[in-house]
Formats: C-alpha cells, sequence, structure tokens
C-alpha cells in the first residue's frame, strides 16, 4: 500500500497528539519532527523512533518528507506554511490556519501555484459524530434548523505572558477556541452570514478573554457561540430545528450525539475512540487526498476556512483587537524554482463596517507590476438573445435554490474490499426557491481531469427555503466517467426554474476528484459499471421516501433520469434494460484474467433497475429517461429481450462521430428500446461530449486531457447545452408532469436542416426560429403529425 511520509514542525502537546494518531493510519507514517530548539526536538522523536532534525528548515528540505503538519504556535503559521509549500510539500496546519483572511487568501494562490494540497487542520470536522451530525442533517430529521448555540471555554489561570495572553503571539480565546463554536455552526448552515454582532471582555493584556456573538445565517437562522479564557463551564453544542433538536456534548472532541424528535424517544449515537487515536480520523483523510494527486480537501476546502477566518476577521474588528504588524503581516518571499528571481507578494487588507473586505495584490518579478487580484466565480453562459435560442431553452418562473448533501448508501459491494460498505455520495440538489427567498447568487467549485480547480458562476441561491406552493417530480443527473455532479449544472437549473427537484450526484470512485485519469484512468472502473443504477434508484428512494429538506414538497408519483456516457449506461438499465455481460466483456472491463473470478463478477454485473438479480421491479414513478451518449451498446452490454420490454419514455441523444460510445451502438439501443414513446437526436459531426457545461478557462490551457473533456470540434458547447436544455425539458413535461402541449416539441421531421428541396423549404421543428435547428436528425417512433 502506498503511504505518505509526514514530518511534525513544532513539538508541544498537540504534535504528540498527531504522532500518537498517525500510528493507527494505515497509509501514513511519521518519520521526523523539527523544533526551534534541537535537543527539544531529539526528545520528542525518540519515544517515536524517529529523527529530530536540527531545525524547521532541514525538516522542510529533506526530500524523503512528502507531508508536513504544522503544531508551532498559531502567529507562526503564515510563515512556516509558506517555506513548506515553497519546498513543494504537502501541508496540514493546526488550526488556526493563519491569524487573518489575507494571510490565507495568499497562502491559498501559493498552494495553487506549487500544485500542492493545503489544508487547515480542524480535528472536529472528521470526528465520526460530527460526519453524522451532516448526515441527519442533510436528511432532514429535524426539519428546517432555527438555531446554534455552542460553548467552549477553558478553565485555569494564565500568567500575562502566557501565549493566550500575549498580544504578540495572537492570543485569546478566539483563535484558539473561538474558532470551534464558529466552525460547528459552519458545518450546520454551510454559509456566509449576514449580520453579526457581538460582546467581548478584554484581559488586562488586551487580548479577548470571553465573548458571544450572534450571527445571522439569514432565512430564520441565527448562532450564539461563545469562548472564553480561564473559565470552567460546559462544552456543548446544540442544534435546533422545527421537528427536534441535536444536542453533542463535548462537541470539540464529540464522541456521543443525541437526537431528540418531537414526541419520540431520544436517540443516543455513540462513537467510542481513545486520547491516542483521535486525530486518526483527519489523518486519513488528508493522506488519502495527497495520494489521489488532490491539492483541496472536498470535506474542508479552504473556501471553507475563508469563510471562518472572515466572521474572525470581522470579530476582531468589531473589538478593535490587533496584533503586532509582523503577526499580520501577509507579506510572502520565495523564490521562483524556475527562475530563481526574488519573487515578492504584499497584500493590504481593511475592514469596513463588519466584514467587507478590500484585497489588493501587487507582484514583483524584474519590475514591479500592480495586479488585481480577482476571486471570480468564471461565467460560462453570458447573455443571448432568445431570437437564437429553442423555445423551452428559457428560463422558468421560478428562481432556483442549490443545495450540497451528503448521504450514505448503506452496505453496498465494494470493489476494493471485496465485501460490503457504507457508500457516500455527494449530491447537488436544485429546487424551486421560495418566492420570498433572498440570497447572493452562488458558485460551483470542481476540477478538471488533471486536477486544476476551477469555479463557475451559478444562477441559484445557495440554501434557501424551498417554494412549498407546489409539488414537484425529483429528475436525477448522473455524469460519465469521469466527471463530477455539476457538469451538467445547465439542465439541473433549468429544470428547477420550471419546477422540478434535480438531483446530481458525484458518483464515488468515478469522480475527476477520485481517479487520476494520467496514470490510473480505469482505477474506478469497475466500481462504475456496477454502481450507476444503484446509484440513480437510490437518489430517486431517498428523496420520496427519506425525511430531508424537500420531502414535503415531492411529487411521489413521477420522476425522471438522465444520464451522460456511464450515467447513460446507468440510466438505460435504471428503467429496465438489464446487463448481460458475457465472459469475454466481463474480463475487457474488470481487468480480470482468473475465470472462477470472472465467473463470480459476471453474475455480479449482470443486475437489473438499480442492482435487482431476481424478477426486476422497474419503479413506477420513473416517467422519462434521457441518455446523452450513453455507454455500452457497441459491446452488446444490454440484454436484447429486456430492451424490448422496456416501456418508459426515451430519449437518446448522440453525436454521429461519436468515438467513445459509438454512434451505431446508440443507435442500437435506440432500436432495441420497445418504448412507443421513444426518440432519438443527432448533433451532426458531433462526438461524444454532447453533454457538459463548455470548457472553463483553465481546461482551454491545459492539455488535451482537460480541454478533451468539454470540446467538440465541430460545434459550440453553448448551442449543444441550449438545444439539450430545450429537448429535456419538452421530455420531462411532457411525460413526467403529463403536459401534453409540451409533448408537441417531440414531435418533428426528421431533418433540421431546413434545406430548400424542388424549390420548397423543409419544415420547420417546432420551437426553433428559421434557420436554427440545422446540423441535427430527429428520430421517433411515432410516425410524425405532419
Amino acid at each position: 500500500m502506498a503511504k505518505v511520509n509526514w514530518g511534525i514542525v513544532g513539538c508541544g502537546n498537540i504534535a504528540h497528539t498527531f504522532a500518537k494518531s498517525i500510528v493507527h493510519c494505515s497509509n501514513a507514517q511519521l518519520i521526523g519532527a523539527a523544533s526551534t530548539s534541537v535537543q527539544r526536538a531529539k526528545e520528542f522523536a525518540t519515544p517515536y523512533n524517529i529523527q529530530g532534525y536540527e531545525s524547521y528548515q532541514a525538516l522542510i528540505q529533506c526530500p524523503n518528507i512528502d507531508a508536513i503538519y504544522i503544531a508551532n504556535t498559531h502567529d507562526q503559521h503564515f510563515k512556516t506554511i509558506a517555506q513548506c509549500l515553497t519546498h513543494n510539500k504537502h501541508v496540514l496546519s493546526e488550526k488556526p490556519i493563519t491569524v487573518n483572511a489575507k494571510q490565507l487568501q495568499n497562502l491559498t494562490e501559493l498552494a495553487k501555484q506549487q500544485n500542492c494540497f493545503l489544508m487547515e487542520g480542524v480535528w472536529m470536522r472528521f470526528l465520526p459524530a460530527i460526519v453524522k451530525l451532516q448526515q441527519l442533517l442533510s436528511e432532514g430529521v429535524i426539519g428546517h434548523v432555527h438555531s446554534v448555540n455552542a460553548n467552549f471555554s477553558l478553565p485555569g489561570s494564565f500568567a500575562d505572558t502566557h501565549r493566550l495572553m500575549n498580544p504578540a503571539t495572537a492570543g485569546g480565546a478566539l483563535l484558539d477556541l473561538g474558532i470551534y463554536p464558529i466552525s460547528i455552526a459552519d458545518v450546520v448552515f454551510n454559509k456566509t452570514p449576514e449580520h453579526i454582532k457581538s460582546f467581548v471582555h478584554k484581559s488586562t493584556t488586551g487580548v479577548d478573554e470571553r465573548s458571544t456573538a450572534i450571527v445571522d445565517y439569514g432565512n430564520g437562522q441565527f448562532a450564539s457561540l461563545a469562548s472564553a479564557l480561564q473559565q470552567n463551564g460546559p462544552t456543548e453544542a446544540c442544534i435546533n430545528g422545527e421537528l427536534g433538536y441535536i444536542r453533542i456534548p463535548q462537541f470539540v472532541g464529540a464522541q456521543t450525539l443525541e437526537l431528540h424528535i418531537n414526541g419520540q424517544d431520544p436517540q443516543y449515537f455513540e462513537y467510542n475512540f481513545n486520547d491516542d487515536e483521535s486525530f486518526k480520523f483527519e489523518i486519513t483523510h488528508v493522506t488519502q487526498c495527497i495520494l489521489q494527486k488532490q491539492t483541496q480537501s472536498s470535506a474542508l476546502p479552504l473556501s471553507t476556512s475563508l469563510r471562518v477566518m472572515n466572521i474572525m476577521d470581522t470579530l476582531r474588528a468589531q473589538w478593535q483587537l490587533k496584533y503586532s504588524s509582523n503577526v499580520e503581516s501577509a507579506e510572502l518571499k520565495i523564490k521562483n524554482k524556475n527562475t530563481q528571481q526574488g519573487y515578492t507578494m504584499t497584500t493590504t487588507h481593511k475592514l469596513k463596517g463588519l466584514s467587507k473586505a478590500i484585497l489588493l495584490a501587487t507582484c514583483s518579478l524584474s519590475a514591479s507590476v500592480a495586479v488585481a487580484a480577482s476571486n471570480e466565480p468564471e461565467q460560462l453562459y453570458p447573455p443571448i438573445t432568445s431570437e437564437v435560442l429553442p423555445e423551452l431553452a428559457a428560463k422558468g418562473s421560478y428562481n432556483v435554490g442549490v443545495k450540497t448533501l451528503d448521504l450514505v448508501n448503506p452496505a453496498q459491494f465494494d470493489p476494493a474490499t471485496q465485501g460490503q460498505k457504507d457508500r457516500p455520495l455527494k449530491v447537488e440538489v436544485w429546487y424551486p426557491a421560495a418566492n420570498t427567498a433572498k440570497a447572493p447568487l452562488s458558485s460551483y467549485t470542481d476540477e478538471t481531469r488533471s486536477g486544476k480547480e476551477f469555479t463557475l458562476q451559478a444562477d441559484a441561491m445557495r440554501d434557501v427555503a424551498i417554494n412549498n406552493k407546489e409539488h414537484y417530480p425529483v429528475i436525477v443527473l448522473s455524469h460519465g466517467y469521469t466527471g463530477y455532479r455539476t457538469i451538467m449544472y445547465y439542465l439541473g437549473e433549468h429544470l428547477a426554474s420550471h419546477g422540478y427537484i434535480v438531483v446530481a450526484i458525484d458518483h464515488t470512485d468515478s469522480t475527476n476528484a477520485d481517479v487520476d485519469f494520467k496514470n490510473a484512468p480505469f482505477s474506478g472502473f469497475f466500481s462504475t459499471l456496477i454502481n450507476r443504477s444503484r446509484d440513480q434508484q437510490f437518489v430517486i428512494n431517498y428523496f420520496n421516501e427519506q425525511n430531508n429538506f424537500a420531502s414535503k414538497q415531492v411529487d411521489k408519483k413521477s420522476a425522471g433520469v438522465i444520464g451522460y456516457s456511464m450515467g447513460g449506461y446507468g440510466a438505460v438499465n435504471t428503467i429496465g434494460g438489464c446487463y448481460a455481460f458475457n465472459e469475454q466483456t466481463t474480463a475487457m472491463f474488470t481487468g480480470m484474467k482468473d475465470p472462477v473470478q470472472i465467473e463470480k463478477v459476471q453474475q455480479l454485473l449482470n443486475s437489473c433497475a438499480g442492482g435487482q438479480y431476481q424478477n426486476p421491479k422497474i419503479d413506477p414513478r420513473i416517467k422519462a429517461m434521457v441518455a446523452f451518449a450513453p455507454w455500452g451498446g457497441q459491446h452488446a452490454i444490454f440484454d436484447a429481450k429486456a430492451m424490448q420490454n422496456i416501456r418508459v419514455p426515451s430519449l437518446y441523444v448522440a453525436g454521429d462521430l461519436d468515438d467513445i460510445s459509438g454512434f451505431e451502438g446508440i443507435k442500437n439501443l435506440y432500436n432495441q428500446t420497445g418504448s412507443q414513446d421513444k426518440y432519438m437526436l443527432t448533433y451532426k459531426n458531433a462526438r461524444h461530449n454532447i453533454a457538459p457545461h463548455p470548457a472553463p478557462a483553465i481546461a482551454q490551457s491545459s492539455s488535451e486531457l482537460d480541454i478533451g473533456h468539454y470540446y467538440e470540434p465541430s460545434w459550440s458547447m453553448r448551442t449543444i447545452n441550449e438545444t439539450n436544455k430545450h429537448f429535456v425539458l419538452a421530455m420531462m413535461d411532457c411525460h413526467v408532469k403529463g403536459i401534453t402541449t409540451q409533448c408537441e416539441y417531440l414531435d418533428l421531421p426528421q431533418n433540421g436542416d431546413q434545406a430548400v428541396v424542388d424549390a420548397k423549404p423543409l419544415p420547420q421543428w417546432r420551437g426553433f426560429d428559421n434557420r436554427f435547428s440545422t446540423g441535427m436528425d430527429w428520430q421517433q417512433a411515432k410516425p410524425h403529425a405532419k
């Protein structure tokens, strides 16, 4: 098993906790530690049988160390992290990662430039009890969350010279203790607050000794957060909702969680571990991220740490609490590894009101050049006149809300262990927003196949209330191999604006973040073959049958499924296209050679309709399926008899030059499908990329590995996306909602070119302006009603 070699900078108490915990992590090993004192480093190293380095620099420069845990005092974090990143070391920093937001912004940029992993070590977020909290909240078990109350205090008496009481070392309760109550509120609400009001008592040294903050997250959601030094009080968090509350005693090191539902007996969840193991959950997660060549954690991205840091900056501004200029400085001085020229980045940051910041970055290489730093999300869909767009591509009457949820499908087959294991699934959910909802438009952050991160502008408001005036069908969006849940976000937003709840899945083992597509491109393919349809059916079941934020608004009689590439492979199976792998295709697509193993896996693969084997029953709620470039038809993966028995209305979309799924293979699926309501849209001269959003800028300037995930040589992706919006909405409105007038948009002549034949133009496609349906063909089972 591949392992990451770790070093520790700083040899205090927290470093011992890390050193004791790492022995419980199979993917990590500790090989060295450094302190400002050589003697202290050697004393620390001896019981762990590791090397004690004579200085921070010696450890940072050691070629055998892959990653470094920053355990010195937080006033030193910024400079120490910068040194590590400059020497291409991955970094996990004890919280707080820096003392202010501007330092974190600069380190984020530096980590990106160096292609190194960087994360703040808020170990609490990775504890099983806190993971369980997130699961319960995503399931909506206590309904709409109203408030969070969290307190953390530290008893005892500290001398004025102690680091906690010393402003020269960024002392005070806020950065050391207060970050935990703020973080638990962030876990619950996962968004930027709208207003903050606070109260503070300062010590004689001028640092915050105790404080209380009232944080308004909007939508009737508040948090009361308190932290204190030299005070003996309870450390607990309580999350209060419309249906009950969740209490977490000792939430900072949580091992117990209490669920209190109105009118029911309390439920208690216990997750026991020893003190010597407390960091193992965090270390295992970070190490796995590094092994998978990720530069940020999806569980705790730097944007989340920045959101928390901005809150702490705001509080300090309200309290007029400033540290020394040396501690607050965000100036980086590093060497450019290619040119060896001096490179300096400096920033200035001013707080106005509560939390507004202005960031100005200046960079000098051989001369001083001012560069404006911009973190604005990329806009892939600038305004365009509706005259050139298909009629049903227009936005609907609803504003759109969006949430990110973490779901768990219990006891699923795990290809890695050949046993059963809970399968986590992160989903993005778009839904009609309440008429009164007001919030800034959100964004989506993902990464390319080579791991380059990008952020896209959304046309949706994050975590606002759902519109409770109607009931909405659930539509599942399923990406290809590899991909990510927002790769078709334009469809999610579009359908939600027309009255649907759209759930897009991050298929575990199959995302860009999961797979090293350059060096191990097929590492997640076996899991993909097994789980695509299972994931789709689980999500439909979850939103129709389990308590969640949208439970009361789901139309439980109708649903739909949309899949692209391997998502299409799954979607065809979900509506009854049972798999029919033979020995050859089983061996070909799993890489197995042992005949006994091939036979067992063949039986495992040949499932139907979400993982059924005996007398499979198709979910009657599914009223429509759309498959973009579905894989499998070219290899006869689907059972022909089962395909003939499909009755779910189906739309196949293909490029006639598809070199991944094969155009003839997609046509075979269309021809074999038995539904009387089946259609096929063909983009002439298009290849496989007929579903993703347009390429982000970072992919356009990268290699074919990245741009090839989005690029169509003969087509504008904007044109394809707008056309997809038109036909997908027609399909769902006609067959899922039963709006018969929308079915007319699916009754078309074959040729969309509107060419002139015998001095007469061919019929115009309904919903397309004159001349704008060119380059497409249409097939349908029922004759066109001329």
